[in-house]
């Protein structure tokens, strides 16, 4: 009878140890799906974010080609005269119009669904001043084009004042839009890393108590 008992009692904590394994198993297991879930999410956001720096670092690189190529043709204005330097078939002249027009569909690339409050606003100040550094670019082909000494002075006054204020706000907002969005990146890795951390350390020593 005693050595029942025993076998009894043994029974039962053999089955109560399994019990126990299983329920810190399946606990693991959850904690461990649950972070793996966490991580995948967070990669899918690294993957977006990563595109979305992509895409305005190309913005940074277009900003400086589309400045480049209006000096460029300004440059040209006392060896061909007004006239011929803005012409659209002219080289730097056309180097601009083309740089310009790459910029502008490349602002359309970007998706501002993707971006924070800030970044929108960032956004939006790159597009406003973006337009109005063609507009004051329009000006100055038409003051270029009178070929006047006075005129090409007030082009060039305009391209170095107005025209460059509108350029600088378009740098400005843009090395801060590309600031932000790399924050974002560098953080969505950060949590990637401590995840996959979290999921060694269950994996490796059980869940939390």
């Amino acid at each position: 009878m005693t050595s029942l008992l025993r076998r009894v009692r043994l029974r039962a904590r053999l089955l109560a140890a399994f019990g126990v394994f299983c329920l810190l198993v399946g606990a693991m297991t959850g904690v461990a799906i649950t972070q793996s879930g966490k991580q995948a999410d967070i990669a899918t956001e690294i993957g977006r974010l990563q595109k979305l720096t992509h895409d305005i670092m190309q913005l940074k690189f277009r900003d400086a080609d589309v400045s480049g190529w209006q000096v460029a043709y300004a440059w040209d204005v006392p060896f061909l005269g007004g006239v011929a330097a803005t012409a659209a078939t002219s080289a730097n002249r056309k180097g601009f119009l083309d740089s310009a027009a790459a910029l502008d569909q490349e602002l359309d690339v970007v998706s501002p669904d993707r971006l924070s409050a800030d970044e929108q606003g960032f956004f939006a100040a790159v597009r406003d001043s973006f337009a109005s550094f063609l507009e004051y670019d329009q000006q100055v082909v038409t003051l270029f084009q009178q070929n006047t000494a006075a005129s090409v002075k007030q082009a060039n006054a305009l391209i170095i004042g107005d025209g460059y204020n509108a350029y600088y706000a378009i740098m400005t907002n843009t090395d801060q839009l590309i600031s932000s969005v790399q924050a974002r990146s560098d953080d969505a890795q950060s949590r990637s890393r401590a995840t996959a951390t979290r999921v060694r350390t269950v994996l490796l020593l059980g869940p939390p108590g």
